[in-house]
């Protein structure tokens, strides 16, 4: 470790630095709209959605900043249990995973700790891994993250939980994020396409 240096992992980009950012993700064959205050209301009272919670470590504290600021005028619906709703949003503990866990553990993980969900009201989500940019922690790889994520959708998915496919966004904004931080925390535009597609999935049987 060179002098001074003590956080050497931690460099800035201008992307960092900039309060407004007008970066925007669109795949090749569809579109995701981005839902405003009124739209996502209507969503929430149609479905009766009492409250969105959220599971996992560093990535879901992210995650649940950017949606708490998308939700900060919205009104959930007020008589919980009801006919109301959970929404329920799991990052995996997603990149964590990556270094602790090998993927017999994950995988028996997975099996073991969650329930089908297939005959519930409530709407339960999964963000996949991301598209790492740096290797600070161990195992903390490109393709470790496809392959968790892939059992993840092999396991998961029959049992009733929809993904959230993050890989594809910070794919896209990796040139962008490579210097932000320590290049596994992204923030901004990839974090705002994820809620952003979180809406989507939510939203698209009601509007």
């Amino acid at each position: 470790m060179e002098t001074g240096c003590g956080h050497i992992h931690k460099w800035m980009t201008d992307l960092k630095k900039q309060s407004k950012w007008f970066g925007r993700w669109e795949p090749y064959e569809c579109n995701y709209y981005i839902m405003g205050d009124a739209e996502i209301q209507q969503c929430i009272d149609q479905k009766k959605i009492s409250k969105i919670e959220y599971k996992g470590l560093s990535i879901k504290a992210i995650v649940q900043g950017y949606m708490s600021q998308k939700l900060q005028h919205i009104n959930m619906t007020k008589n919980e249990g009801s006919g109301s709703r959970s929404v329920f949003i799991d990052t995996l503990s997603m990149p964590h995973l990556l270094w602790h866990k090998s993927i017999d553990k994950h995988q028996k993980d997975l099996e073991d700790t969650y329930p089908n969900v297939t005959d519930s009201e409530d709407e339960h989500y999964w963000i996949s891994g991301f598209y790492y940019t740096s290797e600070r922690e161990p195992h903390v790889q490109v393709d470790r993250s496809l392959q968790f994520s892939k059992l993840a959708w092999d396991i998961l998915t029959p049992k009733g939980y929809k993904m959230i496919n993050g890989f594809d966004v910070t794919t896209a904004f990796s040139f962008d994020t490579a210097g932000q931080a320590d290049g596994m925390h992204m923030l901004g535009p990839p974090i705002k396409e994820i809620v952003t597609k979180v809406f989507h999935h939510l939203c698209n049987e009601v509007l």
